[in-house]
């Protein structure tokens, strides 16, 4: 989800195949919906945090219900035409939000990571742990977590288990954070039963001397 504001909107690019992106006017409230066939929608709403769209965004596979989180609010199911709310999910700290055919996968900070009924939002599943900070998909059932005690964990979405691990940090790891002055993964994707993530890192090894920013492409060893 690839997010550009200026002082008086946001525009975000939807990674859905029928919604191409969504802007977001802050003063007005104004929302408007550019479909990948050239249509429109435009609704008012009262956003209750302007920087909704940065806890997650995402569509239903027909794009009629844009589903969006509230740090503090939780999270929306937003008819994508009428801008009427269709379920609100109440738990806060929502940070990422996937859409599946039948249900969504959303982690709530440091908290857990819920599965909810996508037409109802009804809670199906729940995988806790206090130290989750972030979440990739990587396929169409399987996701990665990034947590604070040094492990990235694969989650099976449809049995909300964890069935795989990675050294998040440490002498073996290829993306330890404390190798570097700052590290940011961007993408994961699981290739050939293999873990592979990309993203950025700021003076590798602490090599000063060294460009400031490097990109990296790396395939992780399972433990």
């Amino acid at each position: 989800m690839e997010i550009t504001r200026t002082p008086e909107a946001c525009t975000v690019l939807s990674p859905s195949p029928l919604v191409d992106r969504v802007t977001l006017t802050y003063d007005t409230g104004l929302c408007t919906v550019l479909f990948r066939d050239g249509s429109t929608a435009s609704f008012v709403r009262k956003w209750e945090d302007y920087h909704v769209f940065a806890y997650g965004l995402c569509f239903s596979d027909d794009g009629m219900v844009m589903y969006t989180g509230d740090w503090m609010k939780g999270l929306f199911a937003i008819d994508s035409h009428s801008g009427e709310t269709v379920w609100h999910y109440r738990p806060a700290r929502i940070r990422d939000i996937f859409a599946f055919p039948e249900y969504l996968i959303a982690l709530r900070y440091g908290c857990s990571v819920v599965k909810l009924d996508a037409r109802t939002g009804e809670l199906l599943g729940e995988f806790t742990g206090r130290s989750l900070v972030h979440c990739w998909r990587l396929d169409e059932r399987h996701l990665l977590l990034d947590s604070k005690n040094g492990c990235l964990c694969v989650l099976d979405a449809e049995t909300m288990e964890i069935v795989g691990k990675f050294r998040r940090s440490g002498a073996k790891s290829k993306v330890d954070p404390n190798n570097c002055l700052s590290l940011v993964i961007r993408r994961a994707w699981l290739e050939s039963g293999k873990l592979h993530v990309s993203g950025f890192e700021e003076y590798p090894n602490r090599d000063f001397s060294a460009a400031g920013t490097t990109e990296f492409v790396r395939e992780l060893d399972w433990l």
